[in-house]
């Protein structure tokens, strides 16, 4: 098995804040692309002072989409992060597999309570 890809998060995104989803895309893309060619990933946290659940929503959760859990668990590691952050990727991660196992009824429910417009 490759060796894993390490992604200094800061570098990706460019500065130390994690609280843009368009952030969270950049970081995104990287892992796909990663995970596509069959590779794994270790993020590196390193540097990085706020961590938000819209930046990793962006950036993780929106991998639950196209991977199934197992690959996610078995090719992505996080290092050099907080445990109150790490609960945070915990949290976006539990959430995005309830989300893809539904996700039209997850966007009724939304639709229904006024909380999304399509």
């Amino acid at each position: 098995m490759a060796k894993p890809v390490t992604l200094i998060v800061k570098d990706v995104i460019g500065c130390n804040l994690c609280i843009s989803s368009k952030d969270g895309d950049k970081l995104y893309e990287k892992i796909k692309e990663i995970l596509n060619d069959g590779g794994r990933v270790r993020l590196s946290f390193k540097g990085i002072d706020i961590i938000i659940a819209a930046f990793l929503n962006g950036a993780i959760g929106r991998l639950f989409g196209i991977f199934d859990k197992k690959k996610i668990h078995e090719s992505v590691r996080v290092r050099d992060i907080k445990e109150g952050d790490l609960l945070i990727i915990k949290a976006v991660a539990d959430n995005a597999i309830r989300y893809y196992k539904d996700p039209a009824r997850h966007k009724a429910i939304l639709k229904e309570e006024g909380l999304c417009c399509d």
